[in-house]
C-alpha cells in the first residue's frame, strides 16, 4: 500500500518536471486552459492536473495551487477530446521507511478518488479558441443515481 503511494508521488513529481520544461517552446502552441478544482466544495490546495488526449496525442498538464490551475498556450493542449486526471495528496504525519535510499519519508495519501485519476471519468472538449475554461467540481463519494 505504501509503495503505491510512493510510486504515485514519484510519478506526480516526474510529470511536473516533464510539463515544466521539456523540448523547444517554439514547436508547440496549443490552447490556454484554466479553471478551478474543488473537492467536496473546497478548493484543492495543491496537486496536479493532466489532460490526456483521447486520440493518443501529447498530454498537457499543470500544478494546482489554491484551487486553480493554468496551462499556458505554449504548453497547452490542442483542440480535441481529453480525459482529465487530477491528483492531490496530504501528509498523514507518520514517517514510513523510504524506498529510494532515504531512511524514512513522510507518508502521504491521496485525497482524490481514483475515478478522477487512474480510472478517470472526467472528459472534456478543448475548443479551438485562444483560451478555454474548465472547472472540476469533484466529490469524495460517488453521486447517488437519480
Amino acid at each position: 500500500m505504501f509503495t503505491n503511494q510512493i510510486q504515485a508521488a514519484v510519478a506526480s513529481l516526474a510529470f511536473i518536471a516533464l510539463v515544466a520544461g521539456c523540448g523547444d517552446g517554439n514547436q508547440r502552441q496549443g490552447v490556454e486552459v484554466h479553471g478551478d478544482v474543488t473537492l467536496d466544495g473546497n478548493p484543492v490546495s495543491e496537486g496536479t492536473i493532466e489532460l490526456i488526449p483521447l486520440d493518443g496525442g501529447v498530454a498537457a498538464g499543470a500544478s494546482i495551487s489554491n484551487g486553480t490551475y493554468r496551462i499556458e498556450a505554449k504548453k497547452g493542449p490542442r483542440p480535441g477530446q481529453y480525459t482529465a486526471e487530477v491528483r492531490s495528496t496530504i501528509a498523514t504525519g507518520r514517517m514510513i521507511p523510504g524506498t529510494l535510499g532515504e531512511e524514512s519519508i513522510e507518508e502521504r495519501v491521496s485525497i482524490v478518488p481514483a475515478r478522477y485519476n487512474e480510472a478517470s471519468e472526467l472528459r472534456l472538449t478543448i475548443d479551438d479558441a485562444d483560451e478555454d475554461r474548465h472547472d472540476f467540481r469533484l466529490t469524495s463519494q460517488p453521486q447517488a443515481e437519480r
